[in-house]
C-alpha cells in the first residue's frame, strides 16, 4: 500500500530531528535505521539542574494524514533517566521506558494530522543521573502510518522511505503453503518459501505469468511497486492398478497412470457364467457398481474386481412321466460337467435325451459341460416290445400257434396242438421246461423263444431234448423233456467207460432234472435218462448226452502257444499254432454246456479250420490239449 496521495514516492528532506547543543551550539541530524546521537557532559539544554529536554522534529516535506506513529529508542540507563513526554504538534503521546528502552507511541485515527516542514512533534525529557556524555540511538521498528496504511518504517540518509506491498499466491490453491507475503522497502531481500502440499509438485514461480524462479525457497529483492507472485504446484503421478478375481471371472478397463486428484473411471466385464459381485481397496468395498468412479488419491493404487461364479439350474424330466426316472438335476456353474441318468423302469426302454426338439444323446448316461443359461432336458421312454417265438421240435410231429409281437405287460398264449399219432410232451425254451400245458399263458416281459415238444404216442415215451445247466469244474444239473408225473432212470458216468454196461452210476429222479457235485475237473461225462411209466413199464434209454467239466487253474499252453481268428466268427474259424509244437494235439469244440460239438487229433499241423456254418449264434470254447497240457479260450460264432 503506498502512503498518502500528496507524498511522492520518495519523501526527500523529510527528518525527524533530534537537536542537541555540544559546546554551546546546537546540532540537527537526519536519523537513520540505526542513528545514534550524544548527549555531552555540558550541555546547555538544562532547562533546570540535572533535566534535559530532547526535541523530536519534521523537516522538509510534511507527512500528510499521519494517524499514528511508533518510535523505539535506546538510551544511556547508567546516566539517563526518562523523566517523561512533552507533547508538542501530537497531544496523547505515550511513552514507556523499561531499562534502557524507550518506546513512544502515538495514535488518532480519528483524527489525522499533517505534519509539515520543521514542525516539533514532542520531546522527550530525561533526568541526567551520572556525569558524562550519554548516547540516544532509534531502533528499527519504528514505523509512522497513515489513514491509507503504512506510510514510512525506516530511515535511509535523512529520507524516510515508503514501504511497497508483496502479495503471494498458490496455483492451485490446494497445491501448497505459501509464506513471505508482506510490506517491504524498495531493494529489501525477502525470503520466499513454497511448500506443496500432499499430492503436489512445486513448479515455479511466476509473476505476470513469466517465471521468476523454479527453486521453491529463494530470495526476492523487493521492487519500488507492489508485486503479485504466484506459487504454481502440479499433482503427482500415480500408478492405478485393477485386478480380476478370479482372473477368468472377467476383465476391467481404466487402469493407467493419473494425476492426484484426477476423475478415474472404472468399468468391470464379467465373463460368461460370472457375475460382477464389487470392487475393493485394502479388502474394503468400494463400490457395487461395475462402472466405477472416483478421484485418484495421493499413492500408487491396485482396485480389486471381484467376481462369482452364477449357477444355472438344470431340470429333468421323464416322457412320460412314468415310464422311468432321471438323477442329475440340480444348480451348476457355466462349463461345469454335469453326468445326468435316465433309469428305465419295467417294462420300459430308454430312447434318447432332448432339448427342446433337439436330439443331444441316445445314452442313457450323458454327459455335457453347463451352458450359460438354465437348461432342460428331457429323457424319452418307450414301452418296450418283445418277440414271441413258437416253434415244434418237428413241423411233422404237431402245429403251434400264437407267436409275435407284445408289449410290455400283454398276455400271451401259445398254443401246441399234436398231428395224429403224436401226443404233445411240453414248452421248452434253452432246453429247459417252462410248461407242460398245451396252452401255455404268460406276461410279455422279455423276448422269449418257445419250442413245443411233441413225440409218437406211447405209451411210456423216451425221454428227449437232454441238456447241462451250472457246468463248472465238479458240478452240473442235467436237464430232458418228457411227460409229467412219473419218474426216470439217470444213468451218468465218466465217458471213457461203458456207462450203459454198468460202469457208470444209477439214479431215481422224481422230477426231469438231476443235480451232480464232485465231479473231476476237465473231464468228459456222459449220461442217459429213461422213463418209468405206471404198470412197471419203461421207456427205452434215450441217446446220450456228453458234456465236460471245467478246467482248474490256468491253462498250462502259453498264450503264445498258438491263437485263433477271426474272433466273432462268421463261417469258419482258423487256429494256428505255433511252429515248435509238433507233437499231437487235440482240437476240441465245445458249447458253454460243455457238450462237445467237435474234435480232431492232429500231428506235426500247425493250421486247423472249424465250419460254422451249422452252428447257432453264441459263445463257444475252443480246447487244445498237447502232451497233458492244456488251454481253453472262448469265441463268438455271428452268423
Amino acid at each position: 500500500m503506498k502512503s498518502a496521495t500528496h507524498t511522492v514516492k520518495y519523501l526527500s528532506c523529510l527528518l525527524l530531528c533530534l537537536t542537541i547543543f555540544v559546546g554551546g551550539q546546537s546540532h540537527g541530524s537526519g536519523l537513520t535505521a540505526h542513528a545514534a546521537f550524544m548527549v555531552p557532559n555540558d550541555s546547555t539544554t538544562n532547562r533546570q539542574p540535572n533535566s534535559i529536554s530532547v526535541p523530536v522534529r519534521m523537516e522538509g516535506v510534511g507527512l500528510y494524514a499521519v494517524n499514528a506513529f511508533a518510535f523505539f529508542i535506546d538510551f544511556d540507563a547508567s546516566r539517563l533517566s526518562f523523566a517523561g513526554i512533552e507533547a508538542a504538534a501530537v497531544s496523547n503521546i505515550a511513552g514507556n521506558a523499561s531499562g534502557g528502552l524507550l518506546s513512544v507511541n502515538w495514535s488518532n485515527p480519528s483524527n489525522p494530522v499533517n505534519l509539515t516542514n520543521n514542525t516539533l512533534v514532542f520531546n522527550i525529557l530525561f533526568d541526567r543521573i551520572a556525569p558524562g556524555d550519554a548516547s540516544l540511538t532509534f531502533l528499527p521498528g519504528s514505523k509512522v502510518n497513515g489513514s491509507q496504511g503504512l506510510i514510512a518504517i525506516s530511515y535511509n540518509n535523512g529520507i524516510l522511505l515508503q514501504t511497497w506491498q508483496l502479495n503471494l499466491s498458490a496455483n492451485p490453491q490446494q497445491g501448497g503453503v505459501v509464506e513471505g507475503s508482506g510490506n517491504y522497502l524498495p531493494g529489501q531481500i525477502v525470503n520466499l518459501s513454497a511448500t506443496p502440499g500432499s499430492g503436489y509438485l512445486f513448479e515455479n514461480w511466476t509473476k505476470n505469468g513469466q517465471i521468476v524462479s523454479v527453486v521453491p525457497n529463494f530470495a526476492y529483492t523487493m521492487p519500488a511497486a507492489d508485486v503479485s507472485l504466484v506459487a504454481n504446484f502440479s499433482p503427482k503421478s500415480y500408478q492405478l492398478i485393477t485386478q480380476s478375481v478370479p482372473s477368468q471371472g472377467g476383465t476391467t478397463s481404466g487402469g493407467g497412470i493419473y494425476q492426484f486428484g484426477q476423475l478415474v473411471n472404472l468399468n468391470a466385464m464379467p465373463s460368461t457364467g460370472y457375475q460382477f459381485l464389487n470392487w475393493t481397496i485394502n479388502g474394503q468395498v468400494v463400490s457395487t457398481n461395475p462402472a466405477y468412479s472416483f478421484t485418484m488419491p495421493v499413492g500408487d493404487l491396485t482396485v480389486w474386481a471381484n467376481f462369482q461364479l452364477i449357477s444355472y439350474e438344470l431340470s429333468l424330466q421323464a416322457n412320460p412321466a412314468d415310464a422311468g426316472t432321471v438323477t442329475g438335476a440340480g444348480l451348476y456353474h457355466y462349463n461345469q460337467n454335469v453326468t445326468v441318468n435316465a433309469i428305465p423302469e419295467t417294462g420300459f426302454h430308454f430312447v434318447n435325451w432332448t432339448h427342446g426338439s433337439t436330439v443331444v444323446s441316445d445314452s442313457p448316461s450323458y454327459s455335457f459341460a453347463m451352458p450359460a443359461a438354465n437348461h432342460q432336458l428331457s429323457a424319452r421312454f418307450l414301452i418296450n416290445t418283445y418277440s414271441i417265438t413258437v416253434a415244434a421240435n418237428n413241423n411233422i410231429f404237431g402245429e403251434v400257434s400264437g407267436g409275435g409281437n407284445f408289449i410290455h405287460g400283454t398276455q400271451v398264449m401259445v398254443q401246441a396242438v399234436p398231428n395224429e399219432g403224436f401226443q404233445f410232451v411240453a414248452w421248452t425254451e434253452n432246453n429247459l421246461v417252462v410248461a407242460y400245458n398245451a396252452v401255455y399263458s404268460f406276461i410279455a416281459e422279455n423276448n422269449r423263444a418257445l419250442t413245443a415238444v411233441f413225440q409218437e404216442e406211447a405209451i411210456c415215451p423216451v425221454p428227449q431234448n437232454l441238456s447241462v445247466s451250472n457246468l463248472s469244474e465238479t458240478t452240473a444239473t442235467l436237464h430232458w423233456v418228457s411227460p409229467p408225473d412219473k419218474q426216470w432212470f439217470v444213468l451218468w458216468g465218466e465217458a471213457s467207460g461203458d456207462t450203459l454196461s454198468g460202469e457208470g452210476w444209477l439214479e431215481l429222479a422224481q422230477t426231469n432234472e438231476w443235480e451232480l457235485s464232485n465231479l473231476s475237473p476237465q473231464t468228459l461225462y456222459v449220461f442217459y435218462i429213461k422213463t418209468l411209466c405206471p404198470e412197471n413199464t419203461e421207456s427205452n434209454w434215450s441217446p446220450g448226452h456228453f458234456f465236460s467239466t471245467w478246467y482248474v487253474g490256468q491253462p498250462t499252453l502259453q498264450k503264445e502257444d498258438w491263437y485263433l481268428f477271426p474272433n466273432p466268427a462268421k463261417e469258419t474259424l482258423n487256429i494256428v499254432m505255433d511252429e515248435n509244437m509238433h507233437n499231437e494235439l487235440v482240437v476240441e469244440l465245445i458249447d458253454l454246456q460243455g457238450k462237445f460239438l467237435w474234435q480232431q487229433a492232429t500231428y506235426g499241423k500247425r493250421h486247423t479250420t472249424i465250419g460254422l456254418s451249422r452252428l447257432p449264434d453264441g459263445v463257444y470254447l475252443i480246447r487244445i490239449i498237447s502232451n497233458n497240457k492244456v488251454s481253453l479260450r472262448k469265441f463268438v460264432h455271428r452268423s
